[in-house]
Order: C-alpha cells, then structure tokens, then sequence
C-alpha cells in the first residue's frame, strides 16, 4: 500500500471520528488518530515497564546509571512533558544496542548501546529520540491503528490483563514480549523523532552534530545486518543521517542559547560488576598465579666450615 493511500485512508478516518475528539493535534504539529485516553496510556507504560523490569537485569555500574540518569533528566526538563513520573533505567545486556520509551516517561537502555554511542552526546540523542516517541504518543498512536483494524476489540480492552492482547499491545508499545526486542515504531514515527529528540538534545546542551555522528558510528556496527528500508519500517540510516542533517539549523539555534555542555565524556560499554566505566571486567581463568612464597633458608649445623682444597 503506497504511503499516499495510506494518508489518504488515515486522513478519512480521521474526519470520521473527528466528533468523538478521536483525532489529536501532537507536539510536532501533526494530527493523529488518538483512541486510546491518556490515563489508560500512562497505566500501560507502567505496567509495560514492571514486567521489563521483572524479566531484564539491571546494570548496577553507578558511574554509568548516574550518566544516564544526568542526561535523561536534562532532556525531559526541557521536553514538553517535564512534570511526568521520568525513570531512566540501564539494563545489563552489553550485545544489545538498543533502547525503548514507554508512555509517562519509561526510558530503558541496554549497555550495549553506549559504545555506538560514543559519548554522552551521542547518547543524548538516543535518549532525546526515545522521550520523542513518548512525548508524541506514538505507541498510542499504533493502538489506535490496531482497533481500527480489529473492529470487535474497543479501547477500553486495551490492557496487558487481556492475554490474548498481550502481545499486541507490547508490539504496539514499541517492545518485544521476549523483551530485549525493541519493535520499530513507522517510517514516518522514526524520522519525527528523530528530529524532535534533535530539538530536545540541543536545549538541553549537548552538540546536535553529535546525533549524525551517532548514526554515522552505528552504521559501522550494525554494517551488513539491517535490510534494505522497503523491506523494514525503520528508515535506512542514510536516510536518517540526511533528515538529521536538514534538521541541524533549526537544532544548532537551540544549542546556542544552551549550557553548551559539547560532546560530554566518552562512553564504552560498561562493566556492570564495578562502579565505573573504565574497569575492564575481571576474567578468573586469565588470572596471574599468586607468587610463590621464597625458600627459606637451611638451618646453619653450627659447625665450623672445613676450608677447600
């Protein structure tokens, strides 16, 4: 289905229910179809996030949580939603490179990510792209397709109680049931938060070239692994690189009239078993021996020593 048609038909359901207060005005300006109300959304993004929580391990490094924390509070202070119930957590998965949003301000990263990162303005823009989805209320935006689609379910059976829903509305939230699995919001939904988290990152300080320069590294790591774009909803990183770049002018403004903080401190994949970024993980079997303890000495006879000959 051409992306025209789809506009097309979204646009006459959007009329249709327009009476019902169905269609909302978001924070980009744009118009979605919202059947899901606010309240219902919060409480499935904290129940989405409990069992996240439930299934996934924590990262305890503090140096890192501590980062991350920084960071996530300074984009939400300037996002349009400043007062949510904001939580940031690092979880321990250091072959993930991803991160997800949930609504009401739930922000999960997985430790694998901080080494595309690169440092704590690359990060920035990750986080300042997830606050976006949240903010935009795309997950709610997806919920709202799927009951569109699925004419015998009604947004008020929207809950993660509903086995059969589950999964759907996990997938619809931007995670995997499995979890660890972060499921591509659409084209369109990527790139404007893409531009969005650009804004966010800026105003709260951190180098918005940096954001290119993420993607630039990422596409390095993840070199041969991602399809063609017709053949996935996320944008092909080229495309995301050229849209952040158009975007820059308007980013770079806000940087100017910001705490400037730069690139911040570089980032690598953390060990979660030490309280800094920098310690290396201790492997046993590469261990050095103790060193052996010195021979003590023979007990002297006592005798006198006969001389050589």
């Amino acid at each position: 289905m051409s992306k025209l048609l789809v506009t097309l038909r979204l646009t006459a359901l959007c009329a249709l229910v327009a009476l019902l207060s169905g269609c909302v005005a978001t924070h980009s300006g744009r118009r979605a179809l919202i059947l899901i109300p606010s309240s219902q959304e919060m409480s499935l993004g904290e129940q989405a996030f409990k069992e996240i929580n439930a299934k996934e391990k924590r990262c305890t490094n503090q140096q890192a949580n501590a980062l991350l924390l920084d960071i996530g509070r300074r984009i939400a202070a300037v996002s349009p939603h400043p007062n949510w119930k904001w939580q940031f957590h690092l979880f321990n998965a250091p072959k993930t490179a991803n991160a997800f949003a949930l609504p009401g301000g739930k922000v999960g990263v997985y430790t694998g990510l901080l080494g595309p990162a690169g440092n704590a303005a690359g990060l920035a823009a990750v986080i300042g792209h997830e606050v976006a989805h949240a903010v935009q209320r795309h997950g709610a935006e997806r919920m709202s397709r799927s009951l569109i689609l699925d004419a015998g379910m009604k947004a008020a059976q929207v809950t993660l109680k509903d086995a059969a829903a589950h999964d759907k509305i996990m997938g619809a939230l931007g995670v995997g049931a499995n979890v660890g699995l972060m499921l591509p919001y659409s084209r369109e939904m990527e790139l404007e938060a893409d531009k969005m988290g650009l804004i966010y990152m800026a105003k709260a300080g951190y180098d918005p070239n940096e954001a290119v320069a993420f993607w630039q590294r990422f596409a390095k790591v993840t070199a041969g692994k991602a399809p063609p774009e017709l053949l996935s909803t996320h944008p092909a990183t080229q495309r995301r690189i050229d849209t952040l770049k158009a975007a820059l002018p308007a980013a770079l403004k806000a940087y100017a009239t910001s705490s400037r903080l730069g690139r911040g401190m570089a980032l690598s994949v953390p060990n979660c078993g030490a309280s800094t970024m920098g310690t290396p993980p201790r492997a046993a079997s590469t261990a050095a021996p103790a060193p052996k303890p010195a021979p003590k000495p023979a007990p002297s006879s006592g005798g006198r020593k006969r001389p050589g000959r």
